[in-house]
């Protein structure tokens, strides 16, 4: 019943015959997951397995309007290591801009504390 629910009653509630199914002048978007992982815990039904216990680095490959977006989990012309450094750059950006708006524009270390001192 979610199967169909996310399928054909989503396209028919929709109003839509072109998604909910591959069949020919069907829009075609798949994702394959990769049920191996541990965190799925022991292994009886696939749906089940992966709505209670999976997460989007189990999603190995999709595709969109039947092209192929992603594939061994990693996402087409996207370069992974220039976003980590991006989205570290605008981390430390928003961090000091905690630093001139808390009183006295005290250093950012003063703010934020790791967990562990010896991590920060």
């Amino acid at each position: 019943d979610m199967y169909n629910a996310a399928t054909l009653g989503g396209a028919k509630a929709l109003g839509r015959e072109d998604i909910g199914r591959l069949c020919v002048g069907a829009q075609a978007d798949i994702v394959v997951f990769d049920l191996q992982g541990a965190h799925l815990g022991p292994f009886f039904d696939p749906f089940k397995n992966l709505v209670l216990a999976g997460r989007g680095s189990d999603c190995r490959a999709s595709y969109i309007a039947g092209r192929c977006v992603m594939e061994d989990f990693e996402v087409r012309g996207v370069d992974s290591k220039a976003l980590q450094v991006q989205a570290d750059h605008q981390f430390l950006k928003l961090m000091e801009s905690h630093r001139h708006r808390a009183f006295g524009n005290p250093p950012v270390e003063s703010l934020f504390h790791p967990v562990f001192p010896w991590a920060g």
